[in-house]
């Protein structure tokens, strides 16, 4: 999959993306190209409140395609065991009305994609899939925020780094005893959020940064870092639901998805600089 092209017109702010599966050949119509367009802003003809759409249009044959399945359970960590239930980590079994808004609007892309949705109901978890889907089809969707289409993920090598760097500052700070310190503090994380880890609350690269932090903090600093960052965390995903809220008008059956990572950064700094000012 290789994106080709992509355009901005500033009049009407639009973005759109080719995607080649076949070689141009020289004053041809491309063959095996999708188009990914995206409107940002008002739009005529939106299909807004998605979730409400896909409880009366879906059919339960759409919960048989391998596709859609994978999507179900890469968004809403559920396994498909019949037309009309889905059995997820959380909410135990439950019917397609109860699935997330991202979810259902990632599925009506999929299985209509002649119509036009608003896809400010998807968090940026849904990018990786609405890019999916474009490479099969031709897709025209609607936002009001910028969605990050990166892979959301931590390079591991960036893990590896921060903890030699940890290490290293232990060692020259407290000689043969900081690297018993470092132990302790990257693997506490592990061991306090591995819960949420397993009910796919939190990633294992949100993790291993907190780990990371322990390395270079005190063990006292890092019991103040970890709460800190959830309410970060909350904060920001207060905001976006607000935001989401007044842009769109309404929040039913969406889920709010944020990078953690940026929650984490944010509570390292007031714990550094809150310690320093005490």
């Amino acid at each position: 999959m290789a994106i080709n092209r992509m355009c901005f017109w500033q009049i009407t702010p639009v973005l759109c993306v080719r995607y080649n599966q076949s070689h141009r050949t020289p004053n041809q119509q491309p063959e095996g190209i999708n188009v990914l367009t995206i409107h940002y802003g008002d739009m005529e003809n939106v299909i807004y409140n998605t979730s409400v759409y896909f409880d009366n249009v879906y059919s339960p044959q759409w919960f048989q395609d391998a596709f859609a399945q994978r999507i179900i359970k890469s968004i809403d960590k559920g396994n498909v065991v019949g037309p009309c239930a889905i059995d997820t980590k959380i909410l135990g079994i439950i019917p397609p009305e109860r699935l997330s808004g991202g979810t259902k609007t990632l599925l009506l892309m999929y299985f209509m994609p002649q119509n036009v949705y608003n896809a400010t109901t998807c968090s940026d978890n849904c990018a990786y899939w609405i890019l999916r889907i474009a490479t099969q089809k031709d897709l025209t969707i609607n936002l009001y925020h910028l969605m990050d289409f990166g892979n959301g993920r931590i390079s591991n090598r960036l893990i590896v780094s921060g903890l030699i760097w940890g290490l290293a500052f232990r060692l020259l700070g407290e000689g043969s005893a900081g690297a018993v310190h470092f132990l302790m503090n990257i693997s506490i994380p592990v061991i306090l959020l591995f819960l949420l880890f397993s009910l796919c609350i939190l990633g294992a690269g949100d993790i291993k940064l907190f780990s990371i932090a322990g390395g270079f903090l005190t063990l006292t600093q890092l019991c103040y870092l970890i709460p800190v960052a959830f309410v970060v965390g909350a904060v920001i995903g207060a905001g976006k639901i607000v935001y989401k809220k007044v842009t769109v008008g309404y929040a039913i059956g969406t889920k709010t998805f944020m990078h953690f990572s940026t929650a984490i950064l944010i509570g390292y700094f007031i714990v550094v600089w809150g310690w320093g000012i005490a």
